[in-house]
């Protein structure tokens, strides 16, 4: 499903899950970098599995745009029963370095 078709909403809450990755950066290139991703929420899908909370331990999320690729799964333990992430995050026009 495309972003852009979500409630304005839901497009807050993708563009807060975005943040999570992006605010490791300094100020100024966070700022960058999110507003590149939001502007291409047009061409940018979103796909879950499972659930969708973080208490559920089938919950899956990708995120895949031009630019961006995310995906998020939430774990069952191993050695407890407490759920936990897999994530990774990567800037497909930049994997080799900042341009």
């Amino acid at each position: 499903m495309l972003v852009s078709s979500l409630t304005k909403k839901q497009q807050a809450k993708v563009t807060a899950m975005l943040k999570a990755w992006v605010d490791d950066l300094d100020e100024a290139a966070a700022k960058r970098l999110l507003a590149k991703y939001v502007s291409e929420y047009s061409k940018t899908y979103i796909g879950w599995s499972g659930g969708t909370t973080l208490d559920n331990d089938q919950t899956y999320v990708r995120l895949d745009g031009p630019s961006d690729w995310i995906e998020f799964s939430n774990q069952p333990g191993a050695s407890t029963d407490e759920i936990h992430q897999h994530t990774i995050f990567r800037d497909e026009t930049a994997d080799y370095g900042w341009n």
